[in-house]
């Protein structure tokens, strides 16, 4: 009821007396109109940039030809379109890097020419994205197809634990084993 209560600041005492329920009336179905227009005029302007797109999201992926594979949330979906808008200048290292970095992820580029390979290594996330299918599917159209894409995850190893807890601390946690491997009790 913002513009309602402009509306009234704007009127003379005494046009709002007791007397006056039909301009009151008024008013207030035109502030409501005015504050819906508001809030409408808020969401198209949110469409016109990546990071606050919602169901303009689906304009973006079809110009940059993206393809869902897990379907995704709001931010997935605006990270995918992020990258892809970065990804256009090529597959080098750095390029891919850039693209990855979108995603939230630091990554580091092992190359392998005499292979026709590289491997991207995770280096600050452990165990497998859980956007990887749209990770795959993006990179997959970035990159040559003559060079093959190896992946390597970060997990906890025996290492990681060995003195710093005991059997009894890890059990009680509550996590699994496949827990254990991306996590700590």
């Amino acid at each position: 009821m913002a513009y309602y209560d402009d509306f009234v600041s704007w009127l003379p005492p005494s046009f709002l007396g007791e007397d006056a329920k039909t301009l009151k009336a008024f008013l207030k179905a035109l502030g409501r109109q005015f504050d819906d227009l508001e809030a409408a005029t808020d969401d198209v302007r949110n469409q016109f940039f990546v990071p606050t797109a919602t169901w303009a999201l689906d304009q973006y992926e079809a110009e940059y030809a993206i393809k869902l594979v897990d379907g995704g949330t709001y931010p997935e979906r605006r990270n995918n379109v992020m990258a892809k808008m970065r990804g256009g200048i090529g597959a080098t290292p750095a390029a891919i890097m850039n693209v990855l970095a979108a995603y939230g992820y630091q990554t580091q580029i092992i190359e392998d020419f005499p292979n026709y390979q590289f491997t991207i290594k995770f280096t600050d996330f452990k165990g497998i994205p859980s956007n990887m299918g749209d990770l795959k599917l993006l990179l997959n159209s970035m990159i040559p197809a003559h060079l093959k894409v190896l992946y390597q995850y970060l997990y906890n190893v025996y290492a990681d634990f060995n003195g710093k807890y005991t059997y009894g601390q890890m059990n009680s946690s509550g996590l699994t084993y496949q827990d254990l491997q991306t996590k700590t009790p």
